[in-house]
């Protein structure tokens, strides 16, 4: 959670909301929630790896805000052009999958999200993409989070603060420290 803190200061999010996030009170809001918290975390980083590279930071706010987060002119295909894992890639997609889900259908808004999920054609992919565990029996897996959906939300906020943390370090952080030191370099001692 500390590592996590430098993105989440970035794009004005503190710790306490995080938490807040993680002990939503249905999952329906914690799905909303997460998502916009993936989508401004995911923003802030292709604003910091185009700014520099490819346009003047005056514009680059409006560009990326404009940007859909899926599709083929997205921020997941920026983030993936960034080298962005694909871990963190699928549990983006998949937040943002079940946020849209949630969003046109407001029947699903009591409903436990394993119960949402378990609905889709497509779960299979959508809990790969939120569990962060590798080798899984699906059956035993859902069972787990039908006992305990707090479990599930962990694993979801742990992947969502493991992106920050590493595009924290690998994007924003060391292109600052980058910089310091060329300026350091390149700034004549003083006679």
């Amino acid at each position: 959670m500390e590592e996590s803190k430098h993105l989440a200061s970035l794009i004005g999010v503190s710790p306490k909301q995080i938490y807040e996030i993680f002990k939503a009170g249905t999952d329906w809001e914690f799905i909303i929630k997460m998502d916009a918290l993936l989508e401004a975390a995911s923003k802030k980083v292709v604003k910091t790896v185009l700014a520099p590279a490819y346009l003047a930071t005056t514009g680059i706010d409006e560009f990326v805000d404009a940007l859909p987060i899926r599709g083929r002119t997205s921020v997941l295909k920026l983030l993936d052009a960034s080298g962005c894992g694909p871990e963190e890639m699928a549990l983006i997609d998949c937040v943002r999958t079940l946020r849209n889900g949630f969003a046109h259908d407001i029947t699903q808004m009591d409903l436990p999200l394993i119960e949402v999920i378990k609905r889709r054609k497509d779960k299979t992919s959508l809990l790969k993409g939120l569990c962060w565990i590798h080798k899984y029996e699906e059956e035993k897996l859902i069972e787990m989070y039908e006992k305990d959906g707090s479990f599930f939300r962990f694993g979801i906020v742990t992947g969502a603060l493991t992106f920050m943390i590493a595009a924290y370090h690998s994007v924003i952080k060391e292109p600052e420290e980058d910089n310091q030191t060329k300026m350091a370099l390149e700034t004549p001692p003083a006679s």
